[in-house]
Formats: C-alpha cells, structure tokens, sequence
C-alpha cells in the first residue's frame, strides 16, 4: 500500500469528532481539511463528505460529538 493508496475511516458505527460550528442532529458531516474538526454545510475544497455519516445529537461549536454511518459504504 502507498501513501496515496485511500483507506476507510469508518465503514459503518460511531466516531467521536470535533465540531468546528454547531450542528443539529442528523446533519450530514462534512471533514475540515485544514484546521482539523467537522462541520456540515457545503461541501468546498476545504471541505470533504463523509458518505452517510450524520451527528446523533445537537452540538455547538467546539464540543466533542458522535457521529454514524449506517451503512456498509466506505468513507475513505
């Protein structure tokens, strides 16, 4: 495998992440590439989609929250 070889992240459970605004419950999650954290919104070029990853809970800017995905889909 190489460097730029993708790997899954989450194939289908739960991961706590940081969010980088608030969020409502069953917002899709977005990755911030630069600066760390996770967001929802548009997805941009500082912004990438985690494929059927949504928060289970409401969080404001700055606290930990649990995100899922529900399928068996690859986030990579």
């Amino acid at each position: 495998m190489s460097l730029s070889t993708p790997v899954p992240i989450l194939q289908q459970g739960y991961i706590w992440v940081l969010a980088a605004e608030a969020m409502t419950r069953s917002d899709a999650v977005l990755s911030l590439t630069a600066g760390g954290g996770a967001t929802g919104g548009v997805v941009n070029a500082g912004r990438l989609a985690l494929p059927n990853a949504q928060w289970e809970r409401t969080v404001v800017a700055g606290e930990l929250g649990v995100c899922a995905s529900r399928s068996n889909r690859r986030m990579t």
